[in-house]
């Protein structure tokens, strides 16, 4: 895999997990070799409805997720999508807004801008983040592999 800050080769994998935000435990995971997340969305939602038995009503996914490819796939019609187009620094917040929907002739990041600067858009999204560190933390405290166990 390509490091995104050095761009040199490293062995190393992704991998990526998908929460319910209602029971609080990991319905999907997967681990790739690719550098980034952004051809992962499709797949790892696909894998949340063979596992479950349907789609999810609703899901959020940070910047990494983002790409109007994967966003307008036909395979997710009918989820509610929130996925963060742009990175936010640490601390920072986007403007509120109430005004009507983005036009459709503004092009699928600035409607999901919009929709994230809502009252509801931030109000999912604020909750979807501790939940996935959560989740995660957990599935993190022991891990074995083999002969190996590591603990944080």
């Amino acid at each position: 895999m390509k490091d995104g800050a050095t761009k040199e080769f490293v062995q190393a994998y992704n991998a990526q997990a998908v929460v319910d935000s209602q029971a609080q435990v990991i319905v999907a995971a997967a681990v790739t070799q690719e550098a980034n997340d952004k051809q992962q969305l499709v797949p790892m939602l696909e894998q949340v409805k063979i596992v479950t038995g349907s789609k999810p009503q609703q899901a959020t996914a940070d910047a990494g997720y983002f790409s109007e490819a994967q966003v307008t796939d036909p395979k997710l019609e009918g989820i509610d999508l929130l996925v963060a187009p742009d990175r936010q620094k640490h601390g920072q917040q986007a403007p509120v807004t109430t005004g009507p929907p983005a036009p459709e002739s503004s092009g699928v990041a600035e409607q999901m801008r919009h929709q994230m600067r809502t009252a509801e858009g931030r109000a999912v999204y604020k909750c979807a983040r501790p939940l996935w560190n959560r989740s995660l933390a957990r599935s993190k405290s022991s891990v074995v592999f083999g002969d190996f166990c590591c603990e944080d």
